[in-house]
């Protein structure tokens, strides 16, 4: 009896791992392979504490009264709290789901050749699918948006400039969600819905008036993905080069209230318009179901901004850009 590691199959022989070299081992040679499948409750533990930290947070601290699922200032004491419980709730859940620990699957060649066949069909098989990538691929994207708005840190930077009435952040943890279907090893084809809003902003001028502006709108995508690191065969590693057009609506909407005349006035520009999305996307795979990884996107929409005297906008188009991260699940 030969203990090592199971590298695969060629033909009609078995390649292994043994005593420190590759050997391969014809499959009249073989009397039995027994292929320890591992415990899946570590790899489903921590899939489930990223899962209920994600979606606990987004749940608990979303600004009210801002774009689809931007977070809101938090205390760090309370981030940890909010973060620790939901991490555990999904952790424990991950940890009941994951099924029963370490098991040990048997194929018996001792037997006829009609069951020595079926059973190294069953090896090259199972074998075949560990290694086989999966074909639907569902993810979720948080990200911090930049865009059009002001930052509090830009030009007009003063102690009253702020993220909205409610303190919202630039992080969307809803940037976007995507559905993609494999053609082959390396494209992807699929449906993308982007989040293209910003956080209300506010300032007061020189002058003692006083102005905010805010932007949000959604877009759907038709998207294509190229792997270009698809033939060095890495399993836990994969680079998304990702591309769409589709059609984004927005609305920007922005108050003014002169230091002369306390009422407000009002700008309001909805647009509709064919948008292009661009990202790129590095991923590791934390279970063969699961990856985590850092994304960057680039949405562009050709309509303009609105010109009002009392901001400085950081671009002449609605176009957003983001730079956050991606949790997929892969079927």
């Amino acid at each position: 009896m030969k203990t090592g590691w199971l590298l695969g199959t060629s033909g009609d022989s078995l390649l292994a791992q043994l005593g420190g070299k590759s050997e391969r081992i014809s499959r009249t040679d073989l009397l039995r392979v027994d292929v320890e499948a591992g415990s899946q409750k570590g790899k489903a533990t921590l899939v489930g504490m990223l899962m209920g930290i994600y979606v606990g947070d987004a749940l608990a601290l979303t600004a009210k009264e801002q774009p689809f699922l931007y977070m809101r200032h938090t205390e760090e004491g309370e981030l940890a709290l909010y973060t620790a419980l939901f991490g555990l709730v999904g952790g424990l859940m991950g940890y009941l789901a994951g099924g029963a620990g370490d098991q040990m699957i048997t194929f018996d060649f001792s037997g006829d050749e009609a069951d020595a066949a079926s059973a190294w069909e069953a090896l090259v098989e199972g074998h075949s699918q560990a290694g086989q990538k999966r074909s639907f691929h569902f993810s979720l994207q948080g990200a911090w948006v930049n865009g059009p708005l002001p930052k509090p840190d830009g030009a007009q930077a003063s102690p009253y400039f702020y993220y909205g009435g409610s303190q919202a952040t630039s992080l969307n943890m809803g940037r976007k969600m995507q559905l993609t279907y494999s053609l082959n090893d390396f494209i992807d084809v699929g449906l993308a819905c982007v989040w293209l809003g910003q956080p209300t902003v506010g300032i007061f001028g020189l002058d003692h008036s006083y102005a905010t502006a805010s932007l949000d709108g959604t877009g759907l995508y038709a998207v294509g993905v190229f792997q270009p690191l698809w033939k060095l065969g890495w399993r836990t590693i994969q680079w998304d080069i990702g591309a769409g057009v589709g059609w984004a609506s927005q609305e920007f909407t922005a108050s003014v209230a002169p230091y002369q005349n306390p009422s407000w006035i009002p700008i309001e520009t909805k647009a509709h318009s064919i948008s292009t999305l661009l990202y790129t996307e590095l991923k590791v795979y934390l279970a063969d179901y699961f990856s985590l990884g850092v994304v960057a996107d680039w949405v562009y929409v050709p309509e303009k901004v609105p010109e009002i005297q009392e901001f400085v906008f950081e671009a002449k188009h609605l176009s957003t850009t983001s730079i956050g991260f991606v949790l997929s699940f892969h079927i």
